[in-house]
């Protein structure tokens, strides 16, 4: 062979190659914003899920805390018929009875008109302790201030509650009240 057929004979192999470099370097861009593409749709899809669970957290906390305050606000002189409408629309059918059980008594009702007793609640913390499709628990803090005639009293109460997804939102289904005995609230303080 001469040299100038080895030369063209590498040019030939150089021409050849050069192609199938490029082809490869071609498609290399397109992976790796096909791979962007992947993870930015599933960041997207994730965070979009959080958010949804976050909005469902916060509506079981409101929930959970418009009872409470229910609860804790009433003045025995209006009858608390205002109370128990308000306790059976925030409810489930079960809870309203248990609500007509504690409001329906007019021997209780009579004493507490009787010693003017107003109380005057104020819900400081909600914790939602879990979350799931259709049921829910919360932990609602508050400070009531229960007035008579005699003076007043000032006491932390944890209102543990069982909700349930229906009606269009979060409706109460069980409500357990607690009474911290060992803590007494004053007009400035109390847990935050």
């Amino acid at each position: 062979m001469t040299d100038e057929t080895l030369s063209t004979t590498d040019r030939t192999s150089d021409t050849t190659t050069r192609p199938t470099t490029m082809r490869g370097s071609t498609w290399l861009p397109w992976l790796l914003v096909a791979l962007a593409v992947a993870v930015a749709a599933a960041a997207t899809w994730r965070w979009q899920e959080l958010a949804g669970q976050e909005r469902q957290r916060e509506a079981v906390a409101a929930a959970a805390g418009d009872l409470a305050l229910a609860l804790t606000n009433w003045d025995a002189a209006d009858g608390m018929a205002d109370t128990r409408e308000s306790l059976q629309a925030s409810g489930t059918e079960a809870f309203g009875g248990d609500v007509d059980d504690l409001f329906g008594g007019t021997e209780d009702l009579a004493a507490l008109t009787e010693l003017g007793a107003r109380s005057d609640g104020e819900v400081r913390d909600v914790f939602v302790q879990s979350l799931d499709e259709d049921r829910a628990t919360a932990l609602a803090v508050v400070v009531q201030r229960l007035t008579t005639d005699d003076g007043q009293e000032t006491n932390v109460r944890f209102a543990h509650l069982a909700l349930t997804r229906g009606g269009g939102g979060w409706l109460v289904d069980d409500v357990e009240l607690l009474v911290d005995a060992s803590q007494q609230a004053t007009a400035g303080g109390g847990p935050s």
